[in-house]
């Protein structure tokens, strides 16, 4: 069983340019997909093993997932890991990736993922004793080490989402399919999950009007994709909209250009216009 990783970059700090090349130490091959506009890297990625890919614009992180898929596909691997730059993971949590892949039957596992713990959250990590598996409904593409046996017999990752929503689209898919989501216990990714605000009960995760616009917009076009929208379906979508709306008048700054763009966000789902926004905010 042939396990790879690939990452996705976007603007890299020097220390996150540094974790992607330590991965070259564990992994013979190591595929990167810099989404960073104009700015090339790859005097950085001349490492063996490095696969570097460069193509000056931001084309979104599902274009990006499915590239790095499909070169390590050509390169004969069975399993990649996918990371963001900004994920953090032990040696330790990758190795224990990698044996349970190739120790245990996973002709009907689409994902092997590991916990994941949100920079705002104190979790305390679980003793050995207590490691093991369970099934998921969904994870998040970071960390998650993706079946490319099964990952050919799927669309692959939706590139209307650009970011956001991808990877819950993903896992409906593998679902659907009857393929199984895994999360080991004991193996922890970090997490960034964009500024953090406190709030009178909890902290808040905040973003800039960009992101507010694709988060939206691509809510609304996961509810309605290919799905019959019950009441049910449709209340979870208000709810989770109204949300959204009340935590950027109530918690976050310039409400009023983030605001216009979700309004922006809606009128292009209406349009039909996805993938990656094209316009000034």
């Amino acid at each position: 069983m042939k396990i790879s990783i690939g990452v996705v970059l976007y603007y890299p700090s020097i220390t996150e340019v540094n974790r992607v090349i330590n991965f070259s130490k564990t992994f013979s091959d190591v595929y990167v997909y810099d989404n960073t506009p104009e700015t090339s890297h790859e005097e950085y990625f001349n490492t063996p093993g490095i696969h570097y890919y460069f193509n000056a614009s931001n084309d979104g992180l599902s274009v990006a997932l499915n590239n790095i898929c499909k070169n390590a596909i050509n390169h004969g691997y069975n399993f990649i890991i996918t990371m963001d730059q900004d994920s953090i993971i032990s040696n330790e949590s990758l190795f224990s990736i990698q044996e349970f892949i190739k120790n245990n039957d996973m002709e009907k596992v689409g994902i092997v993922a590991p916990a994941i713990i949100y920079d705002h959250n104190r979790v305390k990590e679980q003793p050995l004793f207590e490691r093991g598996f369970e099934y998921i409904e969904w994870t998040i593409t970071s960390g998650s080490a993706v079946n490319l046996d099964v990952y050919k017999k799927t669309s692959g990752f939706d590139e209307n989402y650009f970011i956001d929503r991808l990877d819950y689209d993903y896992c409906i898919l593998l679902q659907k399919l009857n393929y199984y989501i895994i999360q080991l216990k004991g193996v922890y990714l970090y997490q960034s999950l964009g500024e953090q605000k406190k709030g009178i009960l909890k902290n808040y995760s905040t973003h800039n009007p960009l992101r507010h616009y694709y988060m939206f917009r691509n809510r609304l076009y996961f509810y309605f994709k290919k799905q019959n929208i019950t009441f049910y379906r449709l209340s979870k979508l208000i709810l989770a909209a109204s949300k959204h709306l009340l935590q950027i008048i109530f918690i976050e700054e310039d409400k009023a250009k983030k605001i216009r763009m979700i309004m922006e966000s809606f009128k292009d789902f209406i349009n039909g216009k996805m993938g990656k926004y094209i316009g000034k905010y």
